[in-house]
């Protein structure tokens, strides 16, 4: 009996020991896997805890960027600069950008510390230090954290920018706005308004730049100053997520320039005029004694815009004149060009506002026509013949006497001729002379047509300040071009037998108005009418 009884007791101690190391084992294996799920459980914390962080703070700068707070924070400093470009975050909030808007989205980055987003912003159990760009809405956490082989450091590596979609769709970019500028002292105050969006946006910004400018500036209201005049892109938008278009402004004097376009009338008057030197001029140089005062007077001129060129308007009568101006004979081809620029200078000047003054010349039509007259080149051999002195100056024409190098072109000239008439036992002259009949077709512009030829019934003949030779191969005519009967022609005024004819027609003044005028938008009216022509300064 004592025997059984210990060989019981033996196996009972042997299952005791295996159960124990069983035991052991189990325990440990257990410990093992509680150990690696409770560090899986604090690194799950750990990114839910950076979420929730991100989440709370995105939302928080979401409402700043409505109400346009983007003064926040500090300075960020080079260290910090840093962390914008991991790849991460690089790709996140730089994708897509030009080199400025990059530069643009660095620098709307702010350093906020966990204290002061927590006494700022009023956010508690903030653990982190963040950088946060209000404009942009964006969030970035100074120190990444590592999950699942994966560092974070944005809600938008987290949600695929969910949250910032959710946002994004509740605006679209359809709208439209109306801009405006005014002086205000030295400086000059850009107004945007009636703002018109079919989303809900509390509170716009406006870029802004000159367009010389490569990079845009930024006003958190939707009316400021400006130090510089010029032409500024304007656009409104809400972040980055919307974009209302873009408008052209021009900010300062309304030069008119830029402001008056091709038929537009401009209120011009002329200073008053003394005629006794130019009806001397007229009576010495033109041929003729019939140029008087009952002849030649100021008139009460319309004004319209024949075109601007490098900053200028020009401006053009409306009609051509009733006072007429008679030129006759060699004396009168000689001295055309000079007396009937005199002529307009005298009459219709204006010292305060106009550069130049003088008559239409042929290169002003031609100027605006769709293809250039025909012109025959053919030179003619002429032998013994008369001709204006004048004519040794011309380009293109060759007489006994002429200039080397002559270059005088045919709406030239720059001093009077004296000496009527001349003769050459040889010579060689070239036509320049060319008539055409003219339509609205004939011009790149019907308004051209209307200013020079017909506004509404053929104008009254009147001269041009330019010359022309109509050359055959038994003689010449000497001719002054006019503007009459619906067409371009010449009137023929002395020949190479030695004839002299004299004629009267009326002319076209022609202003060129200094590059500063500007328009007088307190009584000036919108250009379409004599009446309601604009008023200019």
């Amino acid at each position: 009996m004592k025997g059984r009884i210990n060989m019981k007791k033996t196996n009972e101690k042997g299952i005791t020991i295996i159960t124990l190391v069983i035991t052991i084992i189990i325990l440990l294996i257990l410990a093992s896997i509680g150990v690696n799920s409770g560090k899986g459980t604090i690194e799950l914390a750990k990114y839910d805890k950076l979420r929730n962080e991100l989440t709370i703070i995105q939302t928080k700068v979401n409402d700043l960027n409505q109400e346009n707070k983007t003064e926040i924070g500090q300075k960020i400093s080079t260290a910090q600069k840093s962390i914008l470009n991991i790849d991460t975050v690089s790709n996140i909030i730089y994708s897509g950008r030009t080199e400025a808007e990059k530069a643009e989205i660095e620098n709307g980055f702010r350093y906020c510390s966990s204290d002061y987003i927590e006494k700022q912003f009023g956010l508690d159990g903030i653990d982190r230090d963040y950088l946060i760009n209000v404009e942009y809405r964006y969030v970035v956490s100074c120190e990444g954290l590592e999950y699942k082989g994966t560092i974070y450091y944005m809600i938008d590596q987290m949600d695929s920018g969910l949250y910032n979609v959710e946002y994004h769709n509740k605006n679209s970019n359809t709208g439209s706005f109306d801009v405006s500028a005014e002086k205000i002292g030295d400086k000059y105050k850009i107004s945007v308004s009636n703002i018109k969006h079919d989303g809900y946006v509390s509170n716009w910004q406006v870029k802004y730049k000159l367009d010389t400018d490569n990079n845009w500036k930024t006003s958190n209201k939707l009316e400021f100053e400006v130090e510089n005049g010029g032409n500024y892109i304007i656009k409104v938008v809400h972040g980055n997520e919307i974009d209302l278009g873009e408008k052209t402004l021009y900010v300062g004097p309304i030069l008119a320039a830029n402001k008056v376009k091709v038929g537009d009338y401009v209120k011009y008057i002329p200073d008053t005029a003394n005629t006794t030197e130019i009806l001397q001029e007229l009576n010495t140089y033109s041929g003729s004694d019939k140029n008087t005062t009952s002849t030649l007077t100021q008139e009460s001129l319309n004004w319209r815009v024949l075109d601007v060129k490098d900053g200028q308007v020009r401006l053009i009568s409306e009609l051509p004149t009733t006072s007429k101006i008679t030129l006759s004979g060699y004396n009168g081809y000689n001295n055309a060009v000079k007396l009937l620029d005199d002529t307009c200078s005298t009459l219709y000047s204006n010292s305060k506002f106009a550069s130049k003054v003088q008559n239409l010349k042929i290169e002003d039509i031609t100027a605006y026509m769709k293809t250039q007259p025909t012109e025959d080149t053919t030179e003619y051999k002429l032998t013994n013949i008369n001709y204006p002195k004048i004519l040794e100056q011309e380009e293109n024409q060759t007489v006994e006497n002429s200039v080397t190098n002559n270059k005088l072109g045919v709406s030239e000239q720059h001093d009077f001729v004296t000496t009527g008439k001349a003769t050459s036992a040889t010579s060689t002259l070239k036509k320049t002379y060319w008539m055409n009949d003219m339509t609205a077709n004939d011009f790149k512009d019907s308004k051209y047509y209307e200013l020079f030829i017909n506004n509404g019934s053929n104008y009254a003949t009147y001269w041009m300040s330019s010359r022309c030779v109509n050359a055959s191969s038994d003689d010449a005519d000497f001719d002054v071009r006019y503007v009459g009967s619906g067409g371009v022609s010449a009137d023929s005024l002395c020949n190479s037998y030695g004839s002299e004819d004299p004629d009267a027609c009326a002319f076209r003044p022609i202003i060129t108005l200094n590059s500063n005028v500007q328009i007088d938008t307190v009584n000036s009216g919108n250009g379409s009418t004599a009446n309601d022509g604009y008023a200019i300064k």
